[in-house]
């Protein structure tokens, strides 16, 4: 965490807010102009000759309003005092029985993710807000979800706890671990807030968005020997009719003898397919990083994100061939959460990373693969390595993840009328145009292409 960073970090937590100091210069400034008094030199109690009326009234009602408002200042900030302290009494129970939601529960679609917290216990300031937001195991935290909402049982009026719901920026793919959830107690004025700290272990994940399918054209490798079967195997279409000529070799139990009484003629029976695997297509998609020098957090992250988006669309585009596909990793996946074993491919790539140990050769087994998805992070040496003696049947898809920005502009017409959001991704985009590492990617991935062009592998760049 940077300096700028970890002072904007701890400045959050101080109880007075910049409004406070306001006011009291304001009152400070008031009563100075109220003492002020040229002709009875500050004693405003007395009344002479010298002083009308209408200023010994107008000075003494100043005081009055200036008692009011500071008595209704102090019956502000006791409000959110008292809700604070309460917050402090009732701490453990408000760590068991807080409950957070993100988009479908604990798994949500990265981008603009729904998050709710609902907090049993507590009490709102009279006309003030409590304030919510999460920290992550790596530092960052989310904006305020102001618990704004009651959570009544039905038939019943007395609320059972308090909720706020607010649409979060999660734009990375993958695992976020909330280790901390902090509260803050504001008054009505807004002039204080009282920092409240919960300790908490959860979990979410955000998956890659859905992507309009691609028309891919993979096929299973059938000539594979297996010997695992699945309870139901696939039925893999034979030649004509299932029977084919008798050949030296076949083996003389499967000839059809009726066949024979009626033509003379020998065949025998082509058995159906009991090879679980000869309808699956098997999918590798390459998380290594070839390009250590020059690596960045923050360029990782962005490429990352692009990369898995690609890997899922390939992945259900062939979904919708009617094969079984298996996607094979090439790291160890997180167990932290159990998900439906049709959700477990998409789980695997949402919480995969850059890796730097398992290369293509020892990753990729071609006679089993029926797509290969590399991005541009992977050298050429080592694409090349991959072509040679690859089975024409398997696709190759190169991801160029060089585009990451393409549909990012730093800069729009509507940022004249409207706030702009994506002050961060700009920084980062524009470091990424100035950087040396996006050049010599431009250039692998360039090498690449040509390389794919020179080849009569099946292949093809998104």
């Amino acid at each position: 965490m940077t300096l700028v960073r970890r002072i904007r970090y701890y400045s959050d937590f101080l109880v007075i807010r910049w409004q406070l100091v306001l006011l009291i210069g304001f009152a400070m400034a008031s009563w100075y102009v109220i003492r002020t008094d040229n002709y009875t030199k500050g004693n405003i109690s007395r009344f002479d000759e010298r002083i009308s009326a209408y200023e010994f009234l107008l000075r003494h009602w100043g005081i009055v309003l200036l008692a009011f408002g500071i008595l209704l200042v102090a019956f502000s900030i006791m409000t959110a005092l008292f809700t604070w302290i309460w917050f402090l009494i009732q701490a453990r129970r408000v760590m068991e029985e807080m409950d957070m939601q993100f988009g479908k529960g604990k798994q949500a679609v990265a981008g603009n993710v729904a998050a709710t917290v609902t907090v049993p216990v507590l009490f709102r300031p009279l006309l003030g807000l409590i304030r919510v937001r999460m920290k992550f195991s790596d530092g960052t935290v989310t904006a305020d979800i102001p618990l704004t909402d009651n959570v009544r049982e039905k038939n019943k009026f007395w609320r059972r706890a308090i909720s706020g719901s607010r649409f979060l920026a999660l734009r990375d793919r993958r695992e976020y671990h909330i280790t901390e959830v902090q509260f803050f107690f504001q008054d009505m004025f807004r002039l204080v807030a009282f920092p409240g700290f919960i300790p908490t272990e959860r979990s979410m994940y955000v998956v890659p968005p859905e992507k309009p399918l691609l028309d891919l054209k993979a096929d299973p490798n059938k000539t594979e020997e297996q010997e695992i079967r699945i309870p139901t195997p696939k039925r893999v279409e034979g030649e004509i009719i299932n029977y084919k000529d008798f050949e030296p070799g076949d083996d003389v139990r499967r000839i059809v003898w009726k066949i024979y009484a009626r033509t003379r003629q020998l065949v025998v029976r082509i058995p159906e397919t009991t090879d679980p695997y000869a309808s699956h297509i098997y999918l590798y998609a390459s998380f290594y990083h070839g390009f250590p020098e020059g690596r960045k957090a923050k360029f990782d992250s962005e490429l990352l994100n692009l990369y898995k988006d690609h890997v899922r669309n390939l992945y259900e585009s062939l979904l919708v061939t009617g094969l079984d596909v298996r996607f094979i990793p090439d790291q160890e996946t997180s167990t932290n959460f159990s998900v439906d074993e049709k959700e477990v491919p998409v789980y695997h790539i949402s919480t995969a990373h850059w890796q730097t140990n398992r290369d293509l050769r020892s990753y990729v087994v071609k006679k089993d693969a029926g797509l290969v998805a590399v991005s541009s992070l992977i050298p050429v040496a080592d694409v090349e390595q991959l072509l040679q003696d690859l089975p024409a049947n398997v696709t190759l898809v190169l991801v160029k993840v060089s585009d990451v920005f393409r549909h990012h502009r730093i800069f729009k017409f509507k940022d004249l009328f409207f706030q702009h959001t994506n002050e961060s991704l700009d920084r980062v985009k524009r470091s990424w145009l100035l950087s040396g590492f996006r050049r010599r990617l431009l250039k692998n991935e360039k090498a690449i292409e040509q390389l794919l062009k020179k080849s009569n592998v099946n292949a093809m760049h998104v």
